[in-house]
């Protein structure tokens, strides 16, 4: 019987449409029910998505990435250690957005704080070409290389010397990547790097 059937199955029995829980005293209707799972699914699935991105930005490694201090010379440095470090492991553009402000010193921070104000996405993008505009062109960093070299004072210790040549060979290299190391190559600015150099090496590149 129906009283039964209700005592086999502990108080509870479905008929095709409607689900019957006398322990609860409720009557659900299955469309209903499997709306409510529907809902709890997708919850669960948005929860996974946000979990994911606090991870990958609690994991991201930000605290090997360089502070970038407005310097054109540093930029590209700078920006692909960013994106390796952080816009390749954190999923939201406002936290990248954000680890980008906090590593940039005042003079960026004062280019790209109305950036702050915007979405997420926007806000981020326009930052980037901001910086890209200000730093990280190749007349800015060529311009940057040799104010760099005419600033040099003269070179009397060995030790400068040596740190002298390591900076000709990054600035040329950075220069030849970008087809600008003809700026190097001139008499004017060759002039200027030997007159900075020991009289005694100047004297044996004349002897030689």
């Amino acid at each position: 019987s129906m009283h039964n059937m209700g005592t086999v199955n502990a108080g509870r029995y479905v008929s095709s449409s409607v689900t019957h829980d006398a322990s609860r005293g409720v009557v659900v209707n299955d469309d209903e029910s499997e709306s409510t799972a529907g809902t709890v699914r997708a919850l669960l699935n948005e929860s996974r998505v946000q979990h994911k991105s606090f991870m990958a930005s609690f994991r991201a490694p930000a605290s090997t990435l360089p502070r970038f201090d407005g310097n054109p010379i540093d930029y590209a440095c700078f920006m692909n250690a960013f994106d390796d470090l952080v816009d390749s492991v954190v999923e939201s553009d406002r936290s990248k957005l954000t680890t980008l402000y906090n590593y940039c010193d005042d003079k960026v921070k004062r280019l790209i704080k109305g950036c702050m104000h915007k979405a997420g996405s926007e806000g981020y993008q326009q930052a980037r070409k901001l910086m890209e505009e200000k730093f990280g062109s190749p007349h800015c960093i060529a311009r940057a290389w040799l104010d760099k070299f005419e600033a040099y004072p003269a070179i009397e210790e060995p030790g400068d010397l040596e740190m002298f040549v390591a900076d000709l060979v990054s600035g040329y290299d950075s220069l030849a990547s970008m087809d600008y190391e003809a700026e190097m190559d001139t008499s004017e600015f060759q002039g200027s790097i030997v007159s900075k150099i020991p009289k005694f090496l100047r004297n044996q590149w004349r002897a030689a």
